[in-house]
């Protein structure tokens, strides 16, 4: 059983490309963006969960990977110690009608899947660097 829904998950995962992991940000404040291509066929729901409410927060909690779109999500961190910390994407498949993803995701329910992303905070230089730098075109055509 276990490996049944360890190849559903890699390959649940192989259809959403998530860019960058780990996300460098400047742990005195500042922006990152995270690109997500939903190379699959199947439209998704997310909502997002972090363990560091307080440091982070996101431009969309809840929302739609549509199939062949592109979504970037900002990240903002307040002024706080340097540490690493993680969100995750919480999944669940959408049908055309639903419009409202939080509506998807009851109190306390975290989806069917989760892809956890690493929020790496830093003060040093070329942290800073790295964080400054746009995510890359994934999976666009030229």
């Amino acid at each position: 059983m276990f490996s049944l829904f360890r190849r559903f998950f890699i390959g649940y995962a192989e259809n959403l490309i998530i860019s960058p992991n780990p996300v460098y940000i400047n742990s005195n404040g500042g922006t990152a963006l995270v690109a997500v291509r939903n190379n699959g066929e199947t439209r998704y729901a997310f909502k997002i969960s972090c363990t560091n409410n307080l440091d982070y927060l996101f431009s969309d909690v809840y929302g739609f990977f549509e199939v062949g779109e592109r979504k970037e999500i900002e990240i903002t961190r307040r002024n706080g110690p340097a540490k690493a910390d993680y969100f995750y994407f919480c999944l669940v498949e959408a049908r055309p009608g639903d419009n409202d993803a939080s509506e998807l995701f009851p109190q306390f329910d975290y989806g069917h899947h989760k892809i956890k992303i690493t929020l790496e905070a830093s003060s040093s230089l070329r942290e800073t660097l790295i964080a400054t730098k746009e995510p890359p075109s994934i999976g666009e055509e030229e």
